[in-house]
């Protein structure tokens, strides 16, 4: 017989994945990535509207980047023009997540502001837009999943201790690294949550294991 308090853990389980396929359910393509801690820049042509031609010598262009929190990284940063195109320097690649820019180019008369782009910025320097790219937090998660679900439907304890270490594992990576390198406030609470979920899993295991010892002693 399964215990209140296991069911009761089973419903947080329940609500932590509602949470965590929202949170992996996001996706903007970057048109730069990085590696954390690497050196950067962006690279970009200007062109001179409406005639649609490659901006003149003439042309002076900066960039304004922001950090994923929407917080300025450099505002209006010049750029250093070679052949036909313009190249910046990310001052600083420490910060995990989806970064957005845009460029101004003029030549005092004429010119104009790009539309909004987006750099990333992850722990490997890879195209990954999903939690499907990163190996590591499907095992882990699926690993988790399937040895609680098992032990809730047996009502083994002990296989709902090894998948809450699992689950804290996967909510600590998730923490560090984010979801598919998607990393901001929104997905840092989902990793918390499932944190939370793996030490309420792990104390309900330790809590049925021992009562389930005492029951057998009387």
């Amino acid at each position: 017989m399964i215990s209140t308090e296991y069911k009761l853990s089973y419903a947080f389980f329940l609500l932590g994945l509602i949470l965590f396929a929202s949170a992996v359910s996001a996706e903007i393509t970057p048109t730069y990535v990085f590696k954390r801690l690497d050196a950067a820049q962006l690279s970009f042509t200007c062109f001179n509207e409406p005639a649609v031609d490659i901006c003149s010598a003439s042309f002076n262009c900066t960039a304004t980047i922001f950090y994923p929190n929407t917080t300025i990284m450099v505002q209006e940063s010049p750029a250093t023009r070679i052949s036909n195109y313009y190249n910046v320097s990310i001052p600083d690649t420490s910060v995990l997540g989806y970064h957005k820019y845009n460029f101004l180019c003029t030549d005092g008369s004429t010119g104009g502001q790009s539309q909004d782009q987006y750099f990333q910025i992850n722990p490997t320097g890879e195209v990954q837009f999903s939690i499907l790219n990163n190996p590591f937090l499907i095992i882990i998660f699926i690993l988790g999943m399937a040895l609680i679900i098992v032990g809730m439907s047996l009502g083994n304890t002990i296989f709902g201790f090894i998948g809450s270490m699992a689950l804290m594992i996967g909510g600590i990576y998730s923490m560090l690294y984010g979801f598919g390198e998607y990393t901001n406030f929104y997905t840092r609470a989902v990793a918390l949550f499932i944190l939370g979920v793996g030490i309420i899993f792990m104390f309900v295991s330790a809590y049925e294991t021992i009562k389930h010892e005492d029951e057998e002693e009387d």
